[in-house]
């Protein structure tokens, strides 16, 4: 994970660099709330936004804010989504669709404004939350998304 650097969009973050609690829960096994755990990873709600839409479209029982606990071979189809977004992110010719894609519909003209920007963080981002994803899908049954307050 990187630096603590919460000027920077789309990061991933480990435990010893939150600044507060206000954070989306990425947690190894079944579970039924925030722990705060060292095995976890964390983003800021606003930046976890950008794999909802993937999430939801490979995982329909998707809710954002709850608790969700997903099957590690769900998790597998839900990467190759992410690994297609990660294919075309960089594809000027489809801007519109790929930030409808990663759920800009409603703020789409800053994205297609600071796309250039915003593709590297968010590239990057979805390579990191795959990697730690795939360390973890032969080790465990279920990872869980943490999202309420």
């Amino acid at each position: 994970m990187k630096a603590n650097d919460q000027s920077l969009p789309y990061q991933m973050y480990g435990l010893d660099e939150l600044n507060g609690t206000d954070y989306i829960e990425i947690q190894l096994g079944k579970q039924k709330k925030k722990h705060f755990k060292d095995t976890s990873v964390y983003f800021n709600k606003h930046d976890f936004a950008i794999f909802e839409p993937t999430i939801f479209r490979y995982y329909r029982e998707y809710r954002p804010f709850t608790n969700v606990r997903i099957e590690s071979g769900e998790w597998r189809k839900i990467i190759k989504g992410f690994k297609v977004l990660e294919g075309i992110i960089d594809d000027a010719d489809n801007l519109t669709v790929i930030g409808e894609k990663l759920g800009f519909e409603d703020n789409i003209e800053q994205y297609l404004k600071d796309y250039g920007t915003l593709n590297i963080a968010i590239k990057q981002s979805f390579l990191e939350f795959t990697k730690w994803l795939e360390s973890h899908l032969d080790d465990v049954h279920h990872i869980t998304i943490s999202g309420n307050a």
